[in-house]
């Protein structure tokens, strides 16, 4: 590993706040990095350089300051990481007054470098962990199963655990686009936005995503995928509870940061291909439930019934169906009668909890009803209408969202 150059620098600015004497850092090659003398950065340091070759602390004194080319005396200490020198400590002073300074010094830089060999490691294994994500969630993914299982060992992710995938969609408080996240600028826009992603990825660490087998990765500007385990095996029936439980925790979490979140949750899974069968799970719920119900909220997906089908009917098809069944409605001013007949399917087409909530007569209520069947046609007190009645309600909302909150 090479000391990097900013760090070496700040650690000579602090050791000379501390110690009050000049101190330099020399890398793998004895060129000076940092230095509390600006001038000195760049040279060559012989003393340095023997220290490297011969893997030994050089004091230079009056006596053989000549011999290793120093105009000051000082202690000069190498710096050693695993197996490796890769650089060298040097303090300006007598020998003997420095001595116990450099080795400290030495210590100090090496714990240092450790730390930073260790916050790179844990970022490459964040970024490829994050490519393995989108890989294994792809639709048409271009490695084999095979290779995938042998991607997640290299991870120190196991397959044969139960998994779910989750799809959390960062938005404002009105369901909108979360356009700051979505799109980067430049200048301070792009370190801001960049910021916030890193806030937002350590708190879900931190609070949600836990254990070491959960993955997770941003899969576009506002988009977060999970894929948390979940224990649902034998007499583990509450996993779907706790985990909602856990979901809305996240939520106060989140939505102090970005204003709001909506989270769709696929079925438990234990295979790749599975998990890719969950991620699609979760988008249609997350999607369609905010589109159909409102965002800010969670969505399993076996909480949305029918409506996990709408995602998979082409657009053109949607609006045919619409158009044929609830035009009418749609085209005249029927917003009273188009929330007569939400209601009134959300009441079980129950005639009395119908009127009840929206406070008229039960016979404002069967007038409305037979109004709807004369403009559209079809009878909502009949099964096989009521059914083609809801359907178009869904999808004619399901449309009319698509163009808030996908934006």
């Amino acid at each position: 590993m090479k000391i990097p150059s900013e760090l070496a620098q700040s650690i000579v600015d602090r050791a000379i706040r501390i110690l009050g004497k000049n101190v330099n850092i020399m890398d793998d090659t004895a060129q000076v990095i940092g230095s509390g003398d600006p001038s000195r950065i760049g040279e060559y340091h012989y003393a340095a350089a023997v220290a490297i070759a011969e893997n030994r602390t050089v004091e230079v004194d009056k006596e053989n300051m000549e011999e290793l080319r120093c105009k000051r005396t000082g202690i000069n200490v190498p710096v050693v990481l695993g197996d490796d020198i890769v650089g060298v400590v040097g303090m300006t002073g007598e020998p003997d007054e420095v001595r116990g300074y450099g080795e400290l010094l030495k210590e100090f830089v090496e714990l240092m470098l450790q730390q930073a060999l260790l916050t790179e490691e844990s970022q490459l294994k964040r970024e490829a962990c994050a490519h393995f994500v989108a890989d294994l969630i792809a639709e048409n993914p271009e490695e084999e199963e095979s290779i995938l299982v042998v991607r997640a060992g290299l991870l120190g992710f196991r397959f044969g655990i139960p998994r779910v995938a989750m799809v959390i969609s960062l938005h404002r408080g009105d369901g909108r686009g979360y356009p700051f996240i979505g799109e980067l600028g430049t200048g301070r826009e792009e370190l801001e936005t960049q910021k916030l992603r890193n806030n937002i990825m350590e708190l879900m660490r931190t609070n949600f995503a836990t254990c070491e087998q959960d993955m997770l990765t941003f899969t576009s500007g506002d988009q977060v995928v999970v894929l948390k385990s979940v224990a649902c095996g034998p007499g583990e029936e509450n996993w779907a509870s706790q985990l909602r439980e856990s979901c809305g925790e996240l939520q106060e979490r989140l939505s102090a940061i970005v204003g709001g979140i909506t989270i769709g949750i696929g079925r438990p899974v234990t295979s790749p291909s599975g998990i890719r069968a969950s991620y699609a799970e979760a988008f249609s719920a997350c999607h369609a439930g905010k589109r159909l119900w409102g965002p800010g909220r969670i969505y399993f997906v076996d909480d949305l019934g029918v409506a996990e089908l709408i995602r998979e009917i082409p657009a053109g098809t949607r609006r045919r169906f619409v158009e044929r069944i609830i035009s009418r409605l749609l085209e005249s001013d029927s917003e009273r009668l188009l929330t007569t007949l939400d209601t009134y399917f959300k009441c079980d087409c129950d005639l009395k909890r119908t009127s009840a909530n929206l406070f008229i007569h039960r016979n404002t209520l069967v007038y409305r009803l037979k109004k709807i069947r004369q403009l559209t046609g079809f009878e909502p007190r009949r099964f096989s209408d009521a059914m083609q009645l809801q359907m178009a309600l869904m999808l004619s909302e399901y449309d009319h969202s698509s163009s808030m909150f996908d934006n």
